[in-house]
């Protein structure tokens, strides 16, 4: 019996646990802006983007994405001052006429999307809360 090293190590690395990755989304959510109206901000950026809502509450929306090979899940929280996430991504890999799937993080472009779109509409919110 033959072994290939290289492809019995590609499926190790294959089989490894699923790590949530986090980070800060939006460093700076101005002070005047409603937090209905930003967490309407943030749903409709995931929409935009092809994100499926899976729940949604007064402070957090997740939300999933099925993308050619890469499947992510997210959670956007939104802080006092900050909107933060959390979340996971697999790449399907097609080794040897079996689909194996492989944690990865969430695409950079994804979160850039995210962060591109949530950012120009914050820019427009007031800085103070309104008097």
């Amino acid at each position: 019996m033959r072994i290939n090293v290289p492809a019995t190590v590609l499926l190790l690395g294959l089989t490894s646990t699923v790590q949530a990755e986090s980070g800060i989304l939006i460093a700076h959510v101005p002070s005047g802006a409603d937090r209905t109206i930003v967490l309407a901000v943030m749903r409709q950026a995931l929409e935009s983007h092809g994100w499926n809502i899976a729940a949604a509450d007064a402070r957090a929306i997740s939300a999933s994405i099925d993308g050619n090979k890469t499947d992510a899940s997210i959670r956007l929280r939104l802080e006092d001052h900050s909107i933060s996430y959390e979340g996971d991504a697999t790449l399907t890999v097609a080794t040897n006429g079996q689909s194996l799937k492989k944690p990865v993080d969430i695409p950079a472009r994804w979160l850039k999307a995210l962060r591109i779109d949530i950012g120009n509409a914050l820019a427009t919110m007031p800085d103070q809360p309104a008097l």
